[in-house]
């Protein structure tokens, strides 16, 4: 079978949607399929996608290697809701989205939404099946007017990167004496929330907490630089330290290392790295809004934020560290959600069946 896979830029940069779709060929290839990826120019203005629909490129990429199925990222979909239509005098076979946000679903201006809106319920409407990274997912695409075609929801995985074998490690780390370890782990921009993050930790003690930041700097230096200058302002500088890109081995170790994963006030369409949190063992402190909800059962593996809430993650982190019990009572049942989750080759699976299924 050949595949295609249309996304935009390349499979390097290391973002959760980016990771679900590198695995995904990686899986496919090694099944014997043959995956053609299919890019879009990166970096252009939502106006500028839009535009991509009268674009060449994409109809002259399917001709060459005619694909048995086309999947395409959702994210991709400002420049192909009308192509899609065009590419079907190109390749017969049918078009997959891969959803793994809805972007009208994401809190931002009321006239956006409404914008991005018209545009994903034109790109659901123009697809022949879908695949959603969660529950969350499928229903704001339901909600957008996503039809009745085939679809399939296969969650993401947190078995990346390993995981804690032994409940002794979580005890020993839960009751270290000193300062909360907590970890901010996504790229540094500004939906991801760090900016409140800084401000709501500047109401907790500086001997109860540290913060470790792993994510891109590179992606928005406007809003790096105005997180550089509100920890100035704020006397933080020698809490938060900012370790960039971490991915492998380096990334294990610091999970390894942590307390308590922090994103309170980022909307996650999944959330992945809730799971490869859990994994080792760290309770997550997520929104309540989002896919969290989905793993984060709030008080016993981590705790949901409601995104006005600019007081409860000083009192989350002030209460763990004065009950390092409950810690490390909700470490252990963390990495039993992690465990009862299924790993990355069984959802690769999944998708694989749903698309020889298709493909017949």
């Amino acid at each position: 079978m050949r595949v295609g896979l249309v996304i935009t830029g390349d499979l390097k940069t290391l973002t959760g949607g980016t990771l679900y779709d590198r695995i995904l060929v990686d899986y496919l290839r090694s099944r014997g399929h043959v995956v053609d990826i299919l890019s879009l120019s990166p970096g252009r203005s939502y106006g500028r996608q839009l535009a991509g629909n009268f674009s060449g490129s994409l109809l002259r990429q399917l001709r060459r290697r005619p694909p048995d199925i086309l999947l395409q990222d959702g994210l991709c979909h400002p420049s192909l809701f009308l192509q899609n239509r065009r590419q079907r005098a190109v390749s017969h076979g049918p078009v997959v989205a891969l959803l793994h946000q809805v972007l009208s679903s994401q809190p931002r201006k009321k006239w956006q939404n409404t914008v991005f809106r018209i545009v994903e319920k034109q790109y659901l409407q123009s697809v022949d099946a879908c695949i959603f990274n969660s529950r969350t997912t499928r229903d704001a695409a339901t909600a957008c007017g996503a039809g009745a075609c085939p679809n399939i929801i296969a969650q993401p995985a947190g078995d990346r990167l390993g995981s804690l074998h032994s409940t002794d490690a979580i005890t020993a780390r839960s009751r270290e004496k000193g300062p909360l370890r907590l970890l901010f782990l996504a790229n540094v921009l500004p939906h991801k929330g760090l900016h409140r993050l800084v401000d709501a930790l500047a109401a907790v003690s500086m001997r109860v907490w540290r913060l470790s930041v792993v994510g891109s700097l590179t992606m928005n230096n406007p809003y790096v630089r105005k997180i550089g200058a509100r920890i100035d302002a704020c006397g933080l500088s020698q809490n938060i330290r900012f370790l960039g890109v971490q991915d492998g081995p380096s990334l294990a170790a610091i999970l390894k290392k942590s307390h308590l994963l922090v994103l309170p006030y980022s909307h996650e369409a999944f959330g992945i790295v809730f799971l490869e949190g859990m994994a080792f063992g760290l309770p997550a402190v997520g929104s309540s809004l989002g896919a969290a909800r989905e793993i984060i059962r709030h008080g016993e593996n981590g705790f949901l934020l409601a995104p006005e809430d600019s007081v409860g993650l000083a009192r989350v982190v002030e209460d763990l560290y004065a009950d390092r019990n409950r810690l490390d009572a909700m470490s252990r049942r963390a990495l039993a959600t992690f465990r009862m989750h299924p790993g990355w080759q069984d959802t690769m699976e999944k998708i694989h069946v749903f698309l020889k299924t298709l493909a017949v």
